[in-house]
């Protein structure tokens, strides 16, 4: 932006929020995590790490949200689908933890590769 364009009232804006309280709303409902491929169950919204409610439907049979109960059908990986505006979110509030949590990612991967 121009130094003599003038600033839209919501790009003026700035809002002070605590973190202690947005987190817990950012974080995975089976880990507790922050949301790694933050992930939403489209019929009830529940948000989910993309891994976490993957495993939890395809390892442990899970027809149903863990969160609400929610009935997912016989087909419950097609109501789960990855939010994008989510994961973009977390990455604003959150840039520091959310580098963390993907080196901790990629330390993991590195070293259960190697073992094999």
């Amino acid at each position: 932006m121009k130094s003599n364009e003038r600033k839209t009232p919501a790009e003026e804006m700035s809002v002070v929020v605590d973190l202690r309280v947005v987190k817990p709303l950012l974080s995975c409902q089976i880990c507790s995590k922050l949301m790694k491929q933050a992930t939403s169950i489209t019929l009830c919204l529940d948000h989910f790490c993309w891994e976490c409610i993957y495993d939890y439907v395809t390892e442990h049979g899970g027809q149903s949200c863990p969160v609400c109960g929610v009935y997912l059908g016989s087909r419950p990986l097609s109501k789960i689908r990855r939010d994008q505006q989510y994961e973009r979110l977390i990455n604003t509030i959150f840039p520091q933890e959310k580098k963390e949590v993907e080196m901790e990612s990629k330390t993991s991967d590195v070293s259960s590769s190697s073992s094999a």
